[in-house]
């Protein structure tokens, strides 16, 4: 069972201790502005992996307890912090903090999380993401992820900005 932000619940921990822990939590969460520009940040628990999040049995897809668990958490993580992410196309960054050493496909974590946080309310559609951006960060004990949810704004199309790198290593090549 995962608590609501950031953490793994042991069975040891009643939930009135974990209720200071999420207060905690949620003070490092909140809005910041990068210049004119709104960005929420939220840190989540670590997400399942699409393997463990979803099951397959007798022709049918459903999710797990421990998808229902992480959703849960999500949910109660995007009540207790009552933001909602910008309308329109949006830009997503997400920073995995693994749990331990053993290896560990961050793209099979994204999916699970975005799902997540449309099932909470937080953003709209998964479809509005235009700019995703997944970062593996360093071993935090029981694992932990980190959302910075802003508006997408297109500053210079991606292929004229990979045409000038591949000019200047073309012209570093020739000895020019």
């Amino acid at each position: 069972m995962l608590r609501a932000i950031g953490y793994q619940r042991t069975t040891e921990q009643k939930t009135s201790r974990s209720d200071a822990r999420n207060v905690r939590t949620l003070q490092r969460t909140g809005r910041n502005t990068r210049g004119d520009q709104e960005m929420l940040i939220m840190t989540l628990p670590l997400p399942n992996s699409v393997n463990q999040h979803w099951k397959h049995a007798r022709g049918f897809t459903y999710i797990s307890a421990q998808g229902k668990a992480f959703r849960a958490a999500v949910d109660v993580a995007a009540r207790l912090h009552g933001e909602k992410a910008p309308e329109g196309r949006l830009s997503v960054g997400i920073e995995i903090f693994p749990r331990d050493k053993r290896v560990m496909d961050i793209d099979n974590r994204v999916k699970s999380l975005l799902d997540a946080l449309e099932h909470a309310g937080v953003i709209e559609n998964d479809s509005l993401i235009d700019e995703l951006r997944v970062v593996r960060r360093s071993i935090v004990k029981g694992g932990m992820c980190r959302v910075f949810i802003s508006e997408y704004n297109p500053v210079v199309d991606i292929t004229d900005n990979c045409a000038k790198i591949y000019q200047r290593t073309q012209r570093g090549s020739d000895g020019t």
